[in-house]
């Protein structure tokens, strides 16, 4: 009665639409981390491989970047690039580290790390330099980055192929601010890559940047939201949306004015009003913020479900969730919504990553 529809066409055309817009050798990483945004890793990553569509897949850990190299096979072309740094050896580095796999370094602990671990595999290990300009999940200062800069370039074991950096920046809130960081960015990554004498991949441009600040888009590109359809920032850029929740109608009935329903009768009609049930509730991730939102003192979030297109009765365009969602369930107002059946079909506002593993993904290809 629920289910998650996926349109793998939709992601290459959407992976077409970047690469067109790049420049020439400009590269394109797609962003799959955290099981590519909730639409499932290896079957984005076995489509983009099997089109040739990006030149990396970024990914937080080393289990994702196995599990890349068991959907899309060993000489999948494109290169899998663990984006956070490791802060501990893991038991699989020398075994990445030989698969010529791109690493993320930023401290001292995990240049010894990478280090030992290359010495192991008999191997260089291929690393970026990350710099935290202010987001400040992790990365190394900027008046620390040349001298560490340095210490890679000197040993023996790394080779340093990129500069990267992630800009705090949200789209209508702090441009000025993200035009400086990333100027600040790209001088402190060349001066780098002047020390280094040979060209290095300079990245800081993720969905916002790359749409907002094309000038900045550099070698290479980290892409998420809009490769799977959404536009965070007012640029437009011609992506369709990959993802659809879709429940159906369980249960449909009126109820008259001063009537209550939900646990401790805690809703009451003011009117009459006719309602309908659905068998998802916030353990499928119903009621999770499904977009980027400030923090809220007070009042509920606007959440409501349309009809599917397929099953279109009516020209109301939204069904508002009322009363508490439940763990399994929740009520939708149909009452400007005549047309509305048991059986027939709505979405719903689920953020993808927050969307239940233990509901079926339908893959259209």
């Amino acid at each position: 009665m629920k289910w998650i529809e996926i349109d793998l066409d939709a992601l290459a055309d959407n992976a077409r639409q970047i690469k067109k817009t790049l420049g020439a050798g400009v590269k394109l990483m797609a962003a799959v981390k955290s099981n590519a945004y909730g639409h499932g890793m290896e079957k984005v990553c076995l489509r983009l491989s099997q089109e040739r569509l990006c030149d990396a897949f970024g990914v937080w850990s080393a289990e994702e970047a196995e599990r890349i190299v068991q959907s899309c096979g060993k000489k999948t072309p494109a290169q899998t690039a663990l984006l956070a740094p490791l802060f501990k050896k893991d038991a699989g580095l020398e075994h990445l580290i030989r698969r010529r796999t791109w690493f993320t370094l930023d401290r001292k602990e995990s240049f010894r790390i990478f280090a030992g671990a290359a010495a192991s595999a008999k191997s260089k290990a291929k690393v970026f330099l990350d710099i935290d300009l202010g987001l400040g999940r992790w990365g190394c200062l900027p008046k620390d980055a040349l001298s560490f800069g340095r210490a890679v370039l000197k040993n023996k074991h790394l080779e340093l192929i990129g500069i990267s950096s992630h800009i705090d920046y949200v789209p209508g809130l702090n441009r000025i601010e993200a035009c400086d960081k990333i100027g600040r960015f790209l001088k402190t990554a060349e001066t780098i890559e002047r020390l280094a004498g040979r060209p290095l991949i300079k990245t800081c441009a993720n969905t916002s940047v790359f749409l907002d600040f094309p000038q900045w888009r550099l070698d290479m590109v980290r892409i998420g939201n809009l490769l799977y359809g959404y536009n965070p920032a007012q640029t437009p850029f011609p992506v369709k949306n990959i993802w659809s929740f879709k429940a159906k109608i369980l249960n449909v009935r009126d109820l008259r004015r001063g009537e209550t329903i939900g646990y401790g009768s805690e809703f009451l009609a003011l009117k009459p009003m006719r309602i309908a049930s659905i068998g998802v509730g916030f353990a499928d991730g119903l009621t999770m913020e499904p977009a980027h939102r400030f923090i809220r003192l007070a009042g509920p979030p606007n959440y409501y479900a349309v009809p599917a297109k397929t099953k279109m009765k009516t020209k109301c365009r939204r069904l508002p969730l009322i009363g508490r969602v439940g763990l399994g369930h929740a009520i939708l107002d149909i009452s400007h919504a005549p047309g509305i059946n048991v059986g027939d079909i709505v979405e719903l506002p689920v953020r993808r990553t927050a969307a239940s593993l233990d509901v079926p993904r339908i893959y259209i290809k």
